[in-house]
């Protein structure tokens, strides 16, 4: 998942800009709860301003295809449907708050996982909604099933019996995060999904 990875970046050294207005926007998500009118693009919004937090553009600009491609009419009836429960609408802006809350700390790890368990549980809901295709519901279960196993690489490598010095393991595994696999790998680059996902 590449918003977890730059989000987690992003923590690093996060752009205040980006940060402030990510703040505003989950805390006009949180008022959606009692007020479900406010545009849904909002939550596209946020997840927009995490990913600006970071200051490699690239992988922005990478971030902001995907978020573009999830913001056509058939996605936006999707989200409508998911805002209407106020229940799953508080759930979603508690993880966005909690990944702004990592990105704001400099806590990369934490950023990464938060954000990642919320795009998890996005892909989850939609797995069940009858708004969606049966074909993207059975691909939004597979995703749902790969990636909910998957080993997220966090762990910052020290020598044996060394204490990491505070604040330096996040960084430095959210920069091993982007950084490309060696020559050989067995695992091919991912490709953009022909349809991908609301993140």
């Amino acid at each position: 998942m590449l918003e977890p990875q730059t989000i987690a970046l992003g923590a690093c050294d996060p752009d205040p800009v980006a940060l402030r207005a990510a703040r505003r926007l989950i805390d006009g998500m949180v008022l959606s709860v009692s007020t479900p009118e406010i545009n849904t693009d909002n939550d596209l919004r946020v997840h927009a301003a995490l990913v600006e937090t970071c200051r490699n553009s690239y992988l922005v600009g990478q971030c902001r295809v995907l978020l573009e491609a999830a913001s056509s009419d058939y996605y936006r009836n999707a989200r409508t449907q998911a805002w209407r429960d106020a229940n799953l609408l508080q759930s979603w802006a508690t993880e966005h708050s909690s990944t702004w809350d990592a990105v704001a700390s400099g806590d990369a790890a934490s950023a990464m996982r938060s954000s990642r368990e919320h795009l998890l549980s996005v892909v989850e809901h939609f797995a069940t909604d009858e708004s969606l295709s049966a074909t993207d519901r059975v691909r939004m279960t597979a995703i749902h099933a790969r990636f909910s196993t998957a080993d997220v690489p966090i762990r910052a490598q020290h020598g044996p019996g060394e204490a990491e010095p505070a604040g330096h393991d996040s960084q430095r595994a959210s920069a091993r995060l982007v950084t490309p696999a060696p020559a050989g790998d067995s695992d091919p680059p991912p490709s953009r999904p022909t349809h991908p996902p609301s993140f």
